[in-house]
């Protein structure tokens, strides 16, 4: 950015500097302690300032892959050819697209017509993927705005505003969602508004899900207080990657429309082929039973843009027509909708759903065979490249060992690798890399997770004020009590000479 603009790039020490002089402090930075600074990335690799190479498990964002060319280029051709409104909405004698004297071997836009073309090439490749019933589709910029949208429509159609939400959710940073986003409750300790009611992780152990799903909408009614929806991703990946049964998921659903709500699929993380089999969430809960449960609404995020700003609101034109013409400035922008088409057609054409089934199963299974000897290791789920592995104080009681979770996820860093902390308390390593993670990506994390485990073994033991965890094959750990400040790092991170090697 700096380059472009003609000013002298700063250190990366200046950035850090400037950044806790001009963003506050909730705006939190990954690794604060040891903060990496991402300058590129190419495939599911990304690089820092130094030109050490990191592989990336946590960019959901970017299913293709960092700075696919294809998605760049049809991105370039759009900015250079048009404007960003929509070319249907003028005459085609109103319209002056500029004209290139070079053409590139893609191309460039001659007539608005190409341009309304890409516009109508997102929806057919959406037909394709979804029951016909989903006839309105609506634009916004993140998955946050999406879900925003979403919720708009459920409560002008349903004219509630009671909504149901599952445990350790995140759903967005707007207003309305972020009060929908169960995890800010534990994290920021953040009272919910009254119209928020919580809903567990069916998980063992704890309270089932559709009896506090009966127990709260009876409350409800006995309040005369009018259900709206039910909001949540149809696999509760953010939760820590647990995949409800196919009969609880429906039951739940089944009893929040027969009380007047309807049922909003959060597909940000687990759509557009995450899971491998099926390229839906709610696809793969259908697949287990023989009834059939469709969402109301569903809503996709950034992952559609390869990372660029792009969102989609789902639904039927019998929910649309309930907002009236209060949304109509959210349909067809051509950037987005070109940009959209190619993704999707990257993923089929490159088969990167049999790809990730392949490698996520592969992956899971190594994790959970090379895990078992780890007594901080605990469960591992998922599904595809939507996997986790839960940090616990020991095999038998599973409790939740955040302090153990974040100094592995530090030594992952160092190993070269980035994964995400979710879940409960944050004790969950989460992976959801781009899609064209491949097998060797997967023994990659598997012997970098392995290898931290017993790195923290060998030297030290995390400060906790909770009693020190089982590390190895019952080794106790030992009684040091420096802080991780002071413990020496590893291993040096890896630096390719030549970027250029990954093409």
């Amino acid at each position: 950015m700096y380059r472009t603009l003609g000013i002298s790039q700063l250190s990366f020490e200046e950035a850090l500097l400037l950044r806790r002089e001009f963003i506050p402090e909730s705006s939190c930075l990954h690794f604060a302690k040891s903060p990496v600074c991402i300058e590129r990335g190419k495939g599911q690799y990304l690089f820092d300032d130094k030109n050490c190479r990191y592989l990336d498990c946590f960019s959901s964002y970017s299913p293709v892959g960092h700075s696919h060319p294809e998605v760049v280029e049809v991105g370039r051709r759009v900015l250079s050819s048009f404007l960003s409104r929509n070319p249907a909405q003028f005459r085609r004698d109103e319209v002056v697209p500029r004209k290139r004297s070079k053409r590139t071997s893609y191309g460039d836009f001659d007539t608005p017509n190409e341009i309304s073309a890409l516009t109508e090439r997102l929806y057919d490749e959406l037909r394709k993927r979804l029951p016909p019933h989903y006839d309105t589709i609506y634009f916004a910029k993140s998955g946050a705005e999406a879900n925003d949208i979403a919720v708009f429509l459920a409560r002008a159609y349903t004219k509630g505003e009671e909504t149901l939400v599952v445990d350790e959710s995140h759903h967005g940073d707007l207003s309305t969602i972020a009060a929908l986003s169960a995890r800010m409750f534990h994290r920021h300790k953040l009272i919910p508004e009254k119209w928020v009611h919580v809903l567990p992780v069916p998980v063992k152990d704890s309270p089932d899900m559709l009896a506090e799903a009966k127990k709260k909408i009876a409350d409800l009614k006995s309040q005369n207080r009018k259900l709206c929806c039910l909001l949540c991703e149809p696999i509760f990946g953010l939760a820590g990657g647990f995949i409800p049964t196919s009969s609880c998921m429906h039951s739940v659903v089944e009893l929040v429309r027969e009380n007047g709500g309807l049922w909003i699929a959060d597909e940000i993380l687990t759509g557009l082929g995450r899971l491998g089999t099926h390229f839906w969430g709610f696809e793969l809960l259908n697949s287990a039973s023989d009834r059939k449960c469709y969402p109301d609404i569903l809503t996709v995020g950034k992952p559609l843009g390869n990372g660029f700003p792009i969102s989609l609101v789902i639904t039927s034109s019998k929910i649309a027509s309930a907002a009236g013409d209060a949304l109509n400035q959210l349909k067809k922008p051509p950037l987005e909708s070109a940009i959209g088409a190619v993704v999707l057609g990257i993923i089929d054409r490159d088969k990167m759903m049999e790809s990730v089934a392949k490698v996520g199963a592969g992956l899971k299974a190594k994790l959970i065979s090379r895990t078992r000897k780890h007594h901080i290791l605990g469960d591992v789920r998922g599904q595809g490249l939507l996997v986790s592995v839960d940090v616990v104080t020991d095999k038998e009681s599973r409790m939740c060992n955040k302090v153990d979770a974040l100094h592995l996820w530090y030594l992952l860093k160092e190993r070269g690798v980035l994964c995400c902390l979710e879940g409960p308390e944050r004790s969950s390593l989460m992976l959801q890399p781009p899609l064209c993670f491949t097998a060797e990506d997967g023994e990659e994390f598997v012997d970098a997770l392995c290898g931290s485990v017993e790195a923290m073994r060998m030297a030290y033991a995390p400060k906790t004020d909770l009693r020190f965890s089982q590390f190895g094959d019952g080794g106790s750990s030992c009684g040091t009590s420096c802080s991780f400040e002071d413990r020496p790092l590893p291993l040096k991170s890896r630096v390719i000479e030549d970027f250029e090697e990954l093409d």
